[in-house]
């Protein structure tokens, strides 16, 4: 088996990241992989002139949903050969709603060994384990916490 720092960023995505996924307890309907949300910003120029100028299309790692319509997290994934929060500024642009991002409140950067987390609610940032990964329970607990909703809202969100 290949070294995690001779594995490319899609080799350490199938080996060591999704299967950390899975074993929190993410099922795989509930991870989506490489999928664009967006085809990139429309840039207006020339006062109320369209051009057909777009920005580059986001296309995050990982998205995490709770339900289909609620993503939870986003995760960027680098090289092992960079630090863990290498890809930190990358997940927070696919969250930068005024920028056309994903209104997403927990943003992960992970080089295969550790991830590190930003919490958008409380911007806190915290670094942990690979197998330390939250569960989609603990992320929907901290997610109605910081909205504020009950167990009954919760349910009905959907």
């Amino acid at each position: 088996m290949k070294s995690k720092q001779d594995c490319s960023e899609k080799e350490l995505e199938d080996l060591y990241i999704e299967p950390a996924l899975i074993a929190a307890g993410w099922e795989k309907k509930y991870i989506d992989r490489q999928t664009s949300y967006t085809d990139g910003r429309i840039n207006v120029r020339f006062g109320n002139k369209i051009e057909n100028l777009r920005g580059k299309e986001k296309i995050p790692d990982f998205v995490l949903h709770h339900a289909p319509h609620l993503p939870l997290a986003v995760i960027e994934s680098k090289q092992n050969k960079f630090n863990v929060d290498f890809g930190l500024s990358q997940a927070l642009d696919y969250t930068d709603v005024d920028n056309g991002g994903l209104d997403i409140p927990f943003v992960y950067a992970t080089n295969g060994d550790a991830f590190v987390e930003i919490d958008r609610f409380t911007g806190e940032r915290r670094t942990f384990p690979l197998d330390q990964f939250p569960s989609p329970a603990s992320l929907w607990q901290r997610y109605k916490e910081a909205k504020q909703l009950t167990d009954e809202q919760g349910k009905n969100a959907f």
